[in-house]
C-alpha cells in the first residue's frame, strides 16, 4: 500500500505534466525549484527554472501539439518519483538529430525521474 507522501509526489507530477501539456507556464513554474537541474538523457540538459521555461517555449514552437501521456507505472523512493508514460507530438519542422520529419507524428515511451525538495521539483530527467 502506498503512503500519503508517495501520493503527494504523484499529484505534483500529474500537475507538472498537465501544466506542460496545456502550456500553463505559471503553474509549471510554481512546481519548480529555482535551481532545478533538468534534461533528456544524452540530448540536452540545463540548470535553473527560467532556462527550463524558455526551453519549454522553444520546444512548443517546434512541436505545438507535444504532450505527455498518462502515467502507466510509477514508484517512489524517498523523495524521488519514477514515472513511466508516453510522449507524442507532430513536428512543425524536421530535425535530423531527433529523427523528426515535419508533419509526421512521432512518439516515444519515457521514464521521467523527479527529485523533490520541499514539495518542488529539484531535478527532472527524461529517458526515452
Amino acid at each position: 500500500m502506498r503512503d500519503t507522501h508517495e501520493h503527494e509526489l504523484l499529484v505534483i507530477v500529474e500537475r507538472f505534466f498537465s501544466a506542460y501539456n496545456e502550456m500553463d507556464l505559471d503553474t509549471f513554474a510554481e512546481l519548480l525549484a529555482d535551481d532545478i537541474r533538468w534534461g533528456h538523457h544524452n540530448r540536452f540538459s540545463g540548470t535553473g527554472a527560467q532556462p527550463l521555461l524558455q526551453s519549454i517555449k522553444d520546444i512548443q514552437a517546434k512541436l505545438p501539439d507535444r504532450r505527455f501521456g498518462g502515467i502507466t507505472r510509477w514508484a517512489v523512493n524517498r523523495d524521488t518519483l519514477y514515472a513511466e508514460h508516453g510522449w507524442s507530438a507532430t513536428p512543425a519542422e524536421s530535425d535530423a538529430a531527433w529523427g523528426w520529419v515535419a508533419g509526421v507524428p512521432t512518439s516515444m515511451e519515457c521514464v521521467s525521474v523527479f527529485v523533490f525538495d520541499c514539495g518542488r521539483v529539484k531535478e527532472w530527467s527524461d529517458y526515452g
